[in-house]
């Protein structure tokens, strides 16, 4: 057995386990600071197949497996000892709480509203009295605001972005950024929205949005497009994903797939495959339409026309 590649492999396998696991949620509490810490263990590694060199094959080999079992040991005590820690420190940590109250500039006739919130659990619904308001919950920092005006259409924009700590010393760990916002349902705008792994529940029923661009990372998307313009375009793009999209029977619609491997239910909606369309037998003649690209990973994409 060759010592330094077997050494060498399973710190790599390690390491590798680590990003894995953080990924899909299980090593929540533990940061890579955390880690870092215990760098010295690779001092020791390379004095360990130093020494295993100078012994017989046989021996080589039990000394290998039972420093494999104590590697193993280790690294399920640090994360043991690191999930503690984190968790006493987030007990401490206080939820930051923002009001949001944006006003429509007078001087405008339409609006774009931005919103970047990161990971986060992000809610808009219309109902708002101003252009844009509502309630930010973090631990990880509070959104800014910057605001400006477009002479040449009219438009009134305003951008809401998520300012965190770094991720370095804080990716892994588990931190609350919930956004509960509303928008105007008379101003005409459009909705522009950047998330990383989120769940986002879009409810635009009633509102005057005519058009939406949603970036996000692998989600679990909800979105309700009642609007009131008669013609309303988005588009989302996200990993792999849960996209759950409800539209009115009155308004003709056409989906637009760019996307791996997908589950719908397009077709039992009623709606007709063309290539990448699926689309109403109507959607050419209709006054009132409902047009929306998804670009998207592995997604399970649910329907409902009601």
């Amino acid at each position: 057995m060759n010592l330094n590649k077997f050494l060498g492999g399973l710190i790599v396998l390690g390491i590798g386990l680590f990003f894995l696991l953080s990924n899909f949620g299980y090593m929540d509490g533990v940061s890579v600071i955390d880690f870092a810490k215990y760098w010295p263990v690779i001092i020791i590694v390379i004095g360990l197949s130093i020494l295993f060199k100078s012994m017989p094959k046989p021996l080589e080999t039990i000394f290998s497996i039972l420093v494999s079992l104590a590697m193993v040991a280790g690294l399920a005590y640090i994360i043991t000892v690191s999930i503690q820690n984190k968790n006493n420190t987030l007990l401490s940590q206080k939820t930051i709480e923002k009001q949001l109250a944006e006003p429509f500039n007078e001087e405008a006739e339409n609006a774009q509203i931005e919103i970047l919130t990161g990971a986060s659990t992000l809610t808009v619904s219309g109902g708002g009295s101003l252009l844009l308001e509502g309630t930010v919950e973090s631990v990880s920092g509070l959104p800014s605001v910057l605001r400006r005006f477009i002479a040449s259409s009219k438009t009134d924009v305003v951008r809401v972005t998520q300012n965190s700590t770094s991720w370095f010393t804080t990716w892994g760990s588990s931190r609350k950024n919930n956004w509960s916002l509303r928008v105007n349902n008379d101003i005409s705008s459009k909705l522009k929205i950047e998330a990383g792994a989120s769940t986002v529940s879009l409810n635009l029923q009633n509102t005057n949005i005519d058009g939406l661009d949603l970036d996000a990372g692998a989600s679990k998307i909800n979105l309700d497009v009642d609007t009131k313009p008669e013609y309303f375009k988005g588009s989302i793009s996200a990993g792999a994903s849960t996209i759950n999209i409800r539209v009115p029977k009155d308004r003709a619609i056409k989906i637009t797939m760019n996307t791996g491997a997908t589950s719908n239910n397009f077709e039992k909606e009623g709606l007709v495959k063309n290539d990448k369309n699926f689309e109403t037998r109507d959607f050419d003649q209709a006054n009132k339409k409902i047009e929306i690209s998804v670009d998207a990973g592995a997604s399970k994409i649910n329907l409902e026309r009601y």
